[in-house]
């Protein structure tokens, strides 16, 4: 939610990174814990001060690199080219095929009761480390290209039953919006450097007050104590605001999804500004401030082509011979045509019979509107405000 809704929807860091502030933490516990640092020294891995020492920049490198070529190719210092395939073990940018993908996969896989149909063991079993134009790269054996395919389909399964749920989204929006209104006013620890209290946005650029953020903000804001005397009418007024939402989502009583497309063509789709203009313009007895619209993206890796193109393999006869797949050799019926795709929900604060039939119309209207604008064709299911159940209106888009 942090990440994917409060800081580029909500707050006035639009272009900030996770991996970025990550590093920035690294740095900080590097700073901050000298025995951290004597453990590195006593184990030969230099002193973390010193700029110019590999081992700490290979570190902070797999967390996020900050150098790229005019080609927009990541400029590697920590490790040289025969030891470049370190970098694709913890995050894969090639192909998205690393440890931590093997991990949230298996973790909540478990923990939701789906089964895993990607075995992890497998895979690195068939790894090898073979040089491609001189830079090591890892390599999977040809035959366990079916198993890489159940990799993005585990990982898309969960995100449309789990990360991106309707009800999960739902939830995201209101704490995005806790936080935005909590955000002047919640204030943590003095900046070191600037000598100031940091606001919830703020903390991004201070690891300090970085740290003290983490789940405990909902109880935070619900007991924060607002003085009776304060003349900041309008911090009285977000506090409660927010405290009322903490409350709602304790009590389930959330966000309502009216409508949900099917699966659009994200390139030709419009920015959600708008989508929520031109639905409010087609509809009746309701404002763009009664409907909240969010566009839910699906993607098996960030990549908009088939990411096992780019995987090199071998063959048991030749082992040490990489070599691209060709397309023919994976399969007909697993092949990825689409490797993302956008969806757009609509969502009400409260539930109304009447807001969420007149939304429901204006839906439909809009599909239509996008059938002029050479959207693909495609059924759309939405909520039927009659019944509260989903049905499947086919437009001949």
């Amino acid at each position: 939610m942090f990440e994917d809704t409060f800081m580029p929807e909500k707050s006035g860091k639009k272009n900030w990174n996770l991996k970025e502030t990550s590093r920035k933490m690294f740095e900080h516990i590097l700073e901050k814990n000298k025995d951290v640092a004597e453990l590195f020294k006593k184990y030969g891995l230099g002193d973390p001060s010193d700029e110019d020492n590999t081992d700490v920049g290979f570190i902070k490198e797999m967390i996020y690199v900050d150098k790229y070529d005019e080609k927009g190719k990541p400029i590697y210092r920590g490790r040289g080219a025969d030891k470049a395939f370190l970098y694709e073990i913890i995050a894969n940018e090639r192909t998205g095929i690393a440890v931590h993908t093997f991990d949230f996969l298996a973790r909540d896989c478990h923990h939701l009761g789906f089964r895993n149909v990607f075995d992890h063991f497998r895979y690195m079993k068939f790894a090898r480390v073979i040089p491609v134009d001189g830079v090591g790269q890892l390599c999977v054996r040809d035959k366990e290209i079916t198993n890489l395919y159940n990799l993005y389909f585990t990982k898309y399964t969960l995100t449309k039953y789990a990360y991106r749920h309707k009800v999960n989204i739902a939830v995201q929006l209101m704490l995005a919006e806790i936080m935005q209104k909590a955000n002047k006013h919640l204030l943590f620890p003095k900046s070191v450097t600037t000598g100031k209290r940091c606001t919830i946005e703020e903390c991004v650029d201070n690891m300090e007050a970085f740290t003290e953020l983490d789940d405990n903000i909902l109880h935070l804001i619900l007991h924060y104590k607002i003085p009776e005397n304060t003349d900041n009418e309008e911090k009285r007024r977000d506090m409660n605001e927010a405290k009322m939402l903490v409350r709602k989502i304790l009590s389930r009583n959330l966000y309502y999804c009216v409508c949900e497309s099917q699966p659009l063509d994200k390139e030709k789709l419009e920015s959600v500004e708008e989508i929520t203009d031109k639905i409010q313009s087609l509809g009746k007895d309701f404002t763009s401030s009664d409907i909240i619209v969010k566009k839910i993206s699906f993607d098996v890796g960030n990549y908009k082509n088939d990411p096992l193109k780019s995987i090199y393999v071998y063959k048991k006869q030749k082992p040490d011979k990489p070599r691209l797949l060709k397309q023919q050799e994976t399969s007909r019926i697993l092949t990825l045509v689409e490797c993302s795709e956008e969806f757009v929900r609509i969502y009400i604060r409260e539930r109304n019979k009447d807001l969420e039939k007149n939304i429901y119309d204006a839906f439909i209207k809009w599909k239509l509107y996008m059938k002029e604008k050479d959207q693909p064709s495609s059924p759309d299911i939405c909520t039927n405000p009659t019944t509260g159940k989903y049905t499947t209106q086919i437009l001949l888009l």
